[in-house]
């Protein structure tokens, strides 16, 4: 960039520094841990008795649905059965097999073992 700015300075009006890439990971941090939980049933005025598995799986099964439909129609979705395997490199392969390597390339599904304490 510095060799380019030096090369052309005269015919360069400004300059836009920026992110090249952007990364995604597919968590809601606030709840990831019992206090975000509880802040978004709040939020949501969401009783913890109604906080229960048939009302935490109808939304789930929405969430999925509204993402990975599309995603399949695409070509773009996978599903991992094994959580060590990388899912870069399987995003950056599906990216590579469509000829995309910026935008969307991909959307992954993934069980990921959990450690309870």
């Amino acid at each position: 960039m510095k060799a380019f700015l030096q090369r052309f300075a005269p015919l360069v009006l400004g300059v836009l520094i920026g992110f090249d890439r952007w990364r995604f990971r597919g968590s809601k941090r606030m709840l990831c841990y019992p206090d975000g939980v509880m802040s978004f049933l709040s939020r949501h005025s969401i009783l913890l008795k109604e906080f229960n598995k048939p009302y935490a799986k109808g939304l789930t099964d929405t969430l999925c649905a509204a993402i990975e439909k599309p995603a399949e129609q695409a070509g773009i979705y996978r599903y991992l059965n094994n959580c060590k395997v990388s899912k870069e490199e399987t995003a950056l392969a599906i990216g590579k097999q469509h000829g995309k390597m910026e935008g969307l390339i991909a959307v992954l599904g993934c069980t990921e073992p959990c450690c309870g304490s």
